[in-house]
Protein backbone atom coordinates (compact mmCIF):
# COMPACT_ATOMS: atom_id res chain seq x y z
CA UNK A 1 0.00 0.00 0.00
CA UNK A 2 1.40 3.41 -0.97
CA UNK A 3 1.69 6.23 1.54
CA UNK A 4 1.84 9.95 0.99
CA UNK A 5 5.00 11.70 2.06
CA UNK A 6 3.53 14.74 3.83
CA UNK A 7 6.73 15.95 5.42
CA UNK A 8 6.82 18.89 3.07
CA UNK A 9 3.40 20.11 4.21
CA UNK A 10 2.61 22.09 7.30
CA UNK A 11 -0.37 20.53 9.07
CA UNK A 12 -0.97 23.71 11.04
CA UNK A 13 -2.12 25.34 7.80
CA UNK A 14 -5.81 25.38 6.80
CA UNK A 15 -7.53 22.39 5.29
CA UNK A 16 -6.83 23.85 1.87
CA UNK A 17 -3.20 22.67 1.97
CA UNK A 18 -4.11 19.19 3.23
CA UNK A 19 -6.40 18.76 0.23
CA UNK A 20 -3.56 19.85 -2.00
CA UNK A 21 -1.28 17.11 -0.57
CA UNK A 22 -3.89 14.51 -1.26
CA UNK A 23 -4.35 15.70 -4.85
CA UNK A 24 -0.59 15.67 -5.48
CA UNK A 25 -0.47 12.06 -4.37
CA UNK A 26 -3.37 11.07 -6.58
CA UNK A 27 -1.79 12.77 -9.60
CA UNK A 28 1.48 10.94 -9.00
CA UNK A 29 -0.01 7.47 -8.51
CA UNK A 30 -3.00 7.56 -10.87
CA UNK A 31 -3.03 7.07 -14.62
CA UNK A 32 -6.31 6.86 -16.43
CA UNK A 33 -8.25 8.54 -13.71
CA UNK A 34 -5.97 11.56 -13.47
CA UNK A 35 -8.29 14.06 -15.24
CA UNK A 36 -11.27 12.92 -13.19
CA UNK A 37 -9.30 13.16 -9.99
CA UNK A 38 -8.13 16.64 -10.93
CA UNK A 39 -11.75 17.76 -11.42
CA UNK A 40 -12.85 16.23 -8.13
CA UNK A 41 -9.91 17.76 -6.32
CA UNK A 42 -10.64 21.21 -7.68
CA UNK A 43 -14.30 20.81 -6.65
CA UNK A 44 -13.30 19.91 -3.10
CA UNK A 45 -10.92 22.86 -2.92
CA UNK A 46 -13.65 25.17 -4.18
CA UNK A 47 -16.19 23.96 -1.60
CA UNK A 48 -13.70 24.18 1.26
CA UNK A 49 -12.65 27.65 0.22
CA UNK A 50 -16.24 28.81 -0.01
CA UNK A 51 -17.12 27.45 3.44
CA UNK A 52 -14.05 28.83 5.18
CA UNK A 53 -13.71 32.13 3.40
CA UNK A 54 -17.32 33.06 2.74
CA UNK A 55 -17.63 36.80 3.32
CA UNK A 56 -19.93 37.87 6.14
CA UNK A 57 -22.49 40.47 5.17
CA UNK A 58 -23.73 42.58 8.03
CA UNK A 59 -26.82 44.71 7.74
CA UNK A 60 -26.39 48.09 9.40
CA UNK A 61 -28.89 48.61 12.21
CA UNK A 62 -31.83 50.81 11.39
CA UNK A 63 -32.74 53.88 13.40
CA UNK A 64 -34.07 53.14 16.87
CA UNK A 65 -37.66 54.12 17.49
CA UNK A 66 -38.22 56.03 20.69
CA UNK A 67 -41.54 56.59 22.44
CA UNK A 68 -41.65 59.66 24.62
CA UNK A 69 -43.92 59.43 27.67
CA UNK A 70 -46.89 61.74 27.69
CA UNK A 71 -46.03 64.60 30.03
CA UNK A 72 -48.34 65.25 32.97
CA UNK A 73 -50.46 68.38 32.67
CA UNK A 74 -49.06 71.43 34.43
CA UNK A 75 -51.69 72.96 36.70
CA UNK A 76 -49.34 75.38 38.47
CA UNK A 77 -50.67 78.41 36.60
CA UNK A 78 -54.28 77.49 37.39
CA UNK A 79 -53.61 76.87 41.08
CA UNK A 80 -51.06 79.63 41.68
CA UNK A 81 -53.54 81.96 43.42
CA UNK A 82 -55.29 79.24 45.45
CA UNK A 83 -55.21 79.16 49.22
CA UNK A 84 -53.26 76.48 51.10
CA UNK A 85 -54.81 74.27 53.75
CA UNK A 86 -52.29 72.75 56.17
CA UNK A 87 -52.89 69.92 58.60
CA UNK A 88 -49.89 69.54 60.90
CA UNK A 89 -51.46 66.69 62.88
CA UNK A 90 -51.59 64.38 59.86
CA UNK A 91 -48.72 66.10 58.08
CA UNK A 92 -50.17 67.23 54.75
CA UNK A 93 -51.08 70.34 52.79
CA UNK A 94 -53.34 70.96 49.81
CA UNK A 95 -54.46 74.00 47.83
CA UNK A 96 -58.05 75.02 47.11
CA UNK A 97 -59.78 77.86 45.23
CA UNK A 98 -60.16 81.15 47.04
CA UNK A 99 -63.93 81.14 46.63
CA UNK A 100 -64.36 77.61 48.00
CA UNK A 101 -65.84 77.01 51.41
CA UNK A 102 -64.05 74.80 53.93
CA UNK A 103 -65.68 72.47 56.42
CA UNK A 104 -64.19 69.98 58.89
CA UNK A 105 -66.95 67.71 60.18
CA UNK A 106 -66.27 65.54 63.20
CA UNK A 107 -66.92 61.88 62.47
CA UNK A 108 -65.94 58.74 64.29
CA UNK A 109 -65.20 56.83 61.09
CA UNK A 110 -62.42 59.26 60.05
CA UNK A 111 -59.39 60.58 61.88
CA UNK A 112 -59.59 63.68 59.69
CA UNK A 113 -62.23 64.82 57.18
CA UNK A 114 -62.12 68.09 55.24
CA UNK A 115 -64.66 69.24 52.64
CA UNK A 116 -63.70 71.95 50.14
CA UNK A 117 -66.45 73.64 48.11
CA UNK A 118 -70.04 72.47 47.68
CA UNK A 119 -70.71 69.21 45.93
CA UNK A 120 -74.29 70.12 45.11
CA UNK A 121 -73.34 73.11 42.95
CA UNK A 122 -73.10 72.34 39.25
CA UNK A 123 -69.76 72.95 37.53
CA UNK A 124 -68.12 74.17 40.73
CA UNK A 125 -64.90 72.61 41.98
CA UNK A 126 -65.25 70.55 45.13
CA UNK A 127 -63.20 67.86 46.79
CA UNK A 128 -62.84 66.00 50.06
CA UNK A 129 -59.89 64.59 51.99
CA UNK A 130 -60.23 61.85 54.57
CA UNK A 131 -57.61 60.14 56.71
CA UNK A 132 -58.10 56.69 58.19
CA UNK A 133 -55.84 54.21 59.94
CA UNK A 134 -55.95 51.56 57.24
CA UNK A 135 -53.78 49.85 54.65
CA UNK A 136 -54.20 50.62 50.97
CA UNK A 137 -56.24 47.46 50.33
CA UNK A 138 -58.38 48.06 53.40
CA UNK A 139 -59.21 51.58 52.24
CA UNK A 140 -60.09 50.32 48.75
CA UNK A 141 -62.43 47.76 50.31
CA UNK A 142 -64.01 50.46 52.46
CA UNK A 143 -64.71 52.72 49.47
CA UNK A 144 -66.12 49.72 47.59
CA UNK A 145 -68.39 48.98 50.53
CA UNK A 146 -69.58 52.62 50.63
CA UNK A 147 -70.21 52.64 46.88
CA UNK A 148 -72.23 49.44 47.04
CA UNK A 149 -74.90 51.45 48.88
CA UNK A 150 -75.16 53.99 46.06
CA UNK A 151 -76.33 53.79 42.46
CA UNK A 152 -72.78 53.80 41.07
CA UNK A 153 -70.54 51.34 39.27
CA UNK A 154 -66.75 51.29 39.29
CA UNK A 155 -65.35 51.90 35.81
CA UNK A 156 -61.62 51.99 36.56
CA UNK A 157 -59.04 50.84 39.10
CA UNK A 158 -55.45 51.97 38.53
CA UNK A 159 -52.24 51.54 40.51
CA UNK A 160 -50.35 54.81 41.03
CA UNK A 161 -47.32 56.21 42.79
CA UNK A 162 -47.78 59.58 44.48
CA UNK A 163 -44.62 61.18 45.83
CA UNK A 164 -43.02 57.73 45.83
CA UNK A 165 -45.84 56.21 47.89
CA UNK A 166 -48.22 53.41 46.79
CA UNK A 167 -51.57 54.73 45.64
CA UNK A 168 -54.69 53.73 43.74
CA UNK A 169 -57.23 55.55 41.63
CA UNK A 170 -60.86 54.44 41.56
CA UNK A 171 -63.42 55.92 39.15
CA UNK A 172 -67.17 55.57 39.61
CA UNK A 173 -70.09 56.53 37.40
CA UNK A 174 -73.84 56.46 38.00
CA UNK A 175 -75.39 53.11 37.16
CA UNK A 176 -78.59 54.89 36.08
CA UNK A 177 -80.20 58.30 36.00
CA UNK A 178 -78.00 61.33 36.73
CA UNK A 179 -77.46 60.94 40.45
CA UNK A 180 -75.07 60.58 42.10
CA UNK A 181 -72.52 62.38 40.00
CA UNK A 182 -69.33 60.69 38.68
CA UNK A 183 -66.63 60.61 41.35
CA UNK A 184 -62.97 59.69 41.37
CA UNK A 185 -60.90 58.66 44.39
CA UNK A 186 -57.13 58.69 44.81
CA UNK A 187 -55.92 56.77 47.86
CA UNK A 188 -52.36 57.28 49.12
CA UNK A 189 -50.94 54.96 51.75
CA UNK A 190 -48.28 56.29 54.10
CA UNK A 191 -47.31 54.01 56.93
CA UNK A 192 -50.36 53.16 59.00
CA UNK A 193 -52.53 55.90 57.42
CA UNK A 194 -54.42 56.07 54.15
CA UNK A 195 -55.22 59.51 52.70
CA UNK A 196 -58.17 59.59 50.30
CA UNK A 197 -58.93 62.49 47.96
CA UNK A 198 -62.23 62.50 46.11
CA UNK A 199 -63.56 64.86 43.45
CA UNK A 200 -64.98 64.94 39.94
CA UNK A 201 -62.95 62.89 37.41
CA UNK A 202 -62.05 66.05 35.49
CA UNK A 203 -60.74 67.79 38.65
CA UNK A 204 -59.00 65.02 40.61
CA UNK A 205 -55.62 65.38 38.84
CA UNK A 206 -55.66 69.12 39.42
CA UNK A 207 -56.25 68.58 43.15
CA UNK A 208 -53.61 65.87 43.57
CA UNK A 209 -51.03 68.13 41.89
CA UNK A 210 -51.31 70.53 44.88
CA UNK A 211 -51.27 67.83 47.57
CA UNK A 212 -48.03 67.29 49.50
CA UNK A 213 -46.72 65.87 52.74
CA UNK A 214 -44.95 68.29 55.07
CA UNK A 215 -42.19 65.96 56.25
CA UNK A 216 -40.16 63.46 54.27
CA UNK A 217 -40.30 60.84 57.02
CA UNK A 218 -43.46 60.60 59.06
CA UNK A 219 -44.85 57.74 61.14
Amino acid sequence: MDYVDTSEYDFQQPLFYLCRARIDYMLTNSRGFAPLLIILGLAVIGIVGFLFFKPTVTTPPGPKSSISPTPSPDYSEVTSNWKTYTNSQYDYAVKYPVESTLEEPTEDIYLNHVIFGERTKDNSLWFEITVREASLDEEVDYIEWQSSHSLVVRTNEEDLSVQGLPAKRLDYEPSKYDEPKPTSFIIINRGKYSYTLSSRPEDIDKIISTFSFLKRNYQ
